[in-house]
């Protein structure tokens, strides 16, 4: 999800909070066609117990929504704020007005927002990224149909002349991340790679499991024929038994995997 389509689909769920203040949702209105608190039945189920009546509009209930949507506010708040803020005015292309005078000015406050937040980086640049900007515009009409994500990356793809400059913003806003969940789960990797029985773990050794673990193929699609081949044939590492890579009989195909059962393991 790229950070400027966070703060619609923030506000989508909250409308969707309040909604529920003053109508039942699907869930809440199957629960009560199937509750029956007087005969103490649920569907064809029968109850125990004291069923109290219930109400879905009562001040309980509207506190506990309340409190949520005061909780998401909080919580992505700084994406009311800017930089972040900016970069939904700035690229998404889905609200920029059609009027050709609104859409000559609508932005430009946002990009210089960026620009001045970020000034280390672009600082030098400023003017030709205002003006590659305004080719921006009238290149992104021809991909209004596709999404956010997918008419940006097909910018950076061309690699168009036209936005040697502005390039490096469109970079920055598919790059900036809108959680930290994802580094949380690498070092959550890293804890169960790294355990007390492997400190002696090198960083390089670290980093490649991780990155195998968090960005490697699933395991049913990984060939371990490649990196048993490169394992037995490399000089570095311990072999058991002075093992080394077999000689090789036959082999079909360059994709298939070996057969060792036709190999013959040799030892120094």
């Amino acid at each position: 999800m790229l950070v400027l389509e966070v703060l619609p689909k923030v506000e989508a769920v909250i409308l969707r909070l309040t909604s529920l203040k003053f109508h039942p949702g699907n869930n809440m209105r199957e629960f009560m066609s199937k509750y029956n608190p007087e005969e103490k039945m649920f569907g064809d189920l029968k109850l125990h117990g004291p069923c109290n009546p219930v109400d879905y509009m009562d001040s309980e209930t509207r506190k506990i929504l309340d409190a949520v949507i005061k909780s998401l506010d909080e919580r992505f708040g700084m994406f009311r704020e800017s930089p972040l803020k900016d970069f939904n005015t700035v690229f998404n292309f889905k609200i920029w007005p059609s009027d050709r005078t609104s859409l000559a000015l609508y932005g430009r406050d946002g990009l210089e927002n960026i620009l001045k937040f970020f000034e280390p980086i672009f600082d030098e640049t400023k003017d030709s990224i205002l003006n590659e900007y305004l080719d921006l515009k009238v290149c992104i009409a021809h991909y209004k149909t596709m999404s956010i994500y997918d008419a940006y990356l097909l910018v950076s793809e061309t690699a168009s002349p036209k936005f040697t400059h502005l390039q490096k913003v469109i970079d920055l806003m598919l790059s900036v991340s809108c959680s930290s969940a994802k580094c949380e789960r690498v070092f959550s990797s890293m804890k169960l790679m790294k355990t007390r029985l492997r400190s002696n773990l090198s960083q390089e050794n670290l980093q490649a499991q991780i990155n195998v673990m968090v960005e490697g193929p699933p395991l049913h699609e990984f060939k371990a024929s490649k990196a048993i081949e490169h394992w037995l044939g490399t000089s570095r590492g311990r072999h058991v038994n002075g093992h080394q890579a077999p000689e090789r009989k036959s082999r079909q195909n360059e994709n298939d995997l070996y057969n060792y059962d036709e190999f013959e393991v040799y030892e120094k």
